[in-house]
């Protein structure tokens, strides 16, 4: 046998041997996504998909927060519209204004749908490659989870992109 195919055998050995270790290791083989029109995006971590078609995905988590991702709202759909919807709905306004993702200024509004702590809702209008989007977020605890609201958005957004597939 020539030296060669020896060198390669033991190449191929070394990198069987590698690729067994890392997938071994590894705990996360990849991230779960969901398809929002023409765009795709990482689910946030203990997030899991319930239901979506072509402008609207729904994901929720075990302390049963939900988050809805709209695509290609219409222009009637923006932020002012929604803080007159909220106002005229009597909703309690707790704090709006515009989080800035990635160069991306996102426009927000907590409010509450009642005195009980949990009917707090979120919701965030953005603009990212020439497509209006709204995220929604709702069952949420005001005082402990209004930071991870906020991350879960971040989160959306950053990994919001193109699905070239389509």
């Amino acid at each position: 046998m020539d030296k060669r195919y020896g060198l390669i055998l033991i190449i191929f050995i070394v990198c069987i041997v590698n690729l067994f270790i890392v997938s071994d290791v590894s705990d996360v083989v990849g991230s779960a996504s969901a398809e929002c029109g023409d765009f795709i995006f990482s689910l946030p971590e203990g997030f899991t998909l319930y239901d979506s078609n072509p402008k609207h995905v729904l994901i929720r988590n075990s302390d049963g927060i939900e988050i809805n991702v709209y695509s290609s709202i219409d222009s009637s759909d923006t932020y002012d519209a929604k803080i007159k919807e909220i106002e005229r709905k009597g909703y309690t306004i707790i704090s709006n204004g515009t989080i800035d993702v990635g160069g991306i200024g996102v426009k927000s509004v907590f409010y509450n749908k009642t005195d009980d702590n949990h009917q707090n809702r979120s919701t965030f209008f953005f603009i990212k490659d020439n497509n209006r989007f709204r995220i929604l977020i709702t069952d949420f605890n005001m005082e402990n989870d209004k930071n991870k609201t906020i991350g879960y958005v971040s989160s959306i957004i950053e990994s919001l992109k193109v699905n070239y597939k389509k």
